[in-house]
């Protein structure tokens, strides 16, 4: 036993375990090598059909963990196909292989083995083929073993070394290695080339469109109008025009889409616009959202809100006449068309208004602009609705037309309101 003991430490059978690990090595190294020239090869097949074609979340999710699967499958396959060697298998085959002249009476004896065991064979082809008993067995490794000791170490090293670069997985990790080279280079190129196509790979979990071939402005894009009135969309494009045009459009209380061709503008109104296309009229009444389809490519999302023209609630005019008259104050309530006064009376104009109005002209009919009296223009930015606001205030000294002009956030303007004085 401790012969035994003392053979299983001695650096002749140290070497050769060091040398049977690496052996074993390189079946891993060789899966891991194969794992990886598969999923790079696949990893770029599924590159170049992500940047052609902008594939699904669920595509590109499926595909790289398809890549990952081929990988472990292969690293597995590699693995299983290749049987591990035995430790005294690896140092009989060893010894037939090294060419080593101390190793010569091994070889001899295991050639010897060899032709007995075919003569077995030949001599009695009914039963099955003859093999080395187990003390023969012994015997020859005891005599494998003891030559081995006959060889000098360094000699010895070299020669394990050299077998094992000579393995048959040693000259296919190599050749894979090799081939993982090549297409790590190929991978670069494509990535930097694809550079688009490689972040949407690799943030598989969002969702990309194709982006939109042609060259285009929509017309009247996000816009505002009022009730009731009509809305049409138009679209001029710059270069190639697509075969179909199709606008969806739906209002806020509707859930899906409606759909109208465009017909295209013989004579384009613009002529930087190779082409243009109109929608039919809309009569609208609720705000809506829109949007083009240009050969299956879609343009951004519009809006169009509906709003209300701004317009005046109430408007007063206190018309205060001069002392020397003895008449009292009288307010008129709009609608007006003619201010009455003697020379000389005050008029002050008041207002209430249906929504927040952010300008409000008051003109003369020399077109001249009066100022406004209002302090909400400095406070707020706008007037407010639903209050009683003093515009201006002015003595009449002889014929003229007043006329006020609304314009709501939105950009919404009033109908034009005169009155003569």
């Amino acid at each position: 036993m401790s012969d035994s003991n003392s053979n299983n430490h001695s650096p002749l059978i140290r070497s050769l375990q060091k040398a049977h690990r690496q052996s074993l090595a390189q079946r891993t190294t060789l899966g891991l090598w194969n794992a990886g020239l598969g999923g790079l090869a696949l990893f770029m097949v599924l590159l170049l059909l992500e940047q052609q074609f902008y594939l699904a979340p669920w595509i590109k999710g499926l595909g790289l963990a398809a890549i990952a699967a081929t990988k472990l499958f292969s690293l597995w396959w590699t693995r299983r196909h290749d049987r591990p060697t035995r430790f005294e298998e690896f140092y009989r085959q060893f010894s037939r292989q090294s060419g080593l002249e101390e190793l010569r009476y091994a070889v001899d004896l295991m050639q010897s083995e060899d032709v007995k065991n075919k003569a077995g064979d030949i001599s009695d082809s009914a039963s099955s083929p003859a093999s080395v008993s187990p003390v023969q067995q012994a015997f020859i490794d005891a005599a494998i073993l003891q030559n081995l000791e006959q060889v000098p170490q360094p000699k010895l090293s070299a020669a394990l070394d050299e077998y094992i670069r000579t393995l048959p997985t040693a000259r296919l990790a190599r050749q894979r290695l090799q081939w993982m080279g090549v297409f790590i280079v190929l991978g670069v190129i494509t990535a930097v080339n694809f550079s688009g196509g490689t972040q949407r790979l690799l943030s598989f979990w969002q969702s990309y469109e194709q982006p939109n071939p042609y060259r285009y402005t929509v017309f009247p894009g996000n816009t505002t109008v009022e009730q009731g009135a009509e809305f049409t969309a138009s679209i001029g494009f710059k270069g190639t025009a697509p075969d179909e045009l199709i606008l969806y459009f739906k209002t806020d209380i509707e859930s899906e889409y409606r759909s109208r061709l465009l017909s295209e503008i013989v004579s384009p109104i613009n002529a930087s616009y190779t082409a243009q296309y109109v929608a039919p009229s809309l009569e609208l009444n609720n705000a809506l959202s829109y949007y083009l389809s240009m050969d299956g490519f879609r343009s951004p999302l519009y809006r169009v809100d509906v709003q209300n023209r701004p317009r005046f609630l109430e408007l007063l005019a206190v018309l205060t006449p001069p002392r020397y008259t003895g008449l009292p104050t009288d307010t008129l309530r709009y609608p007006f068309a003619q201010l009455n006064g003697y020379q000389g009376t005050q008029v002050e104009l008041l207002t209430k208004l249906n929504k927040p109005v952010e300008d409000l002209q008051l003109f003369r009919s020399d077109q001249n602009r009066l100022p406004i009296d209002s302090s909400f223009f400095s406070t707020l930015g706008y007037l407010p609705a639903d209050t009683l606001l003093r515009i201006t205030s002015l003595q009449l000294e002889q014929a003229d037309t007043l006329r006020l002009n609304l314009k709501d956030t939105s950009g919404l303007q009033s109908s034009r309101s005169e009155a003569g004085m």
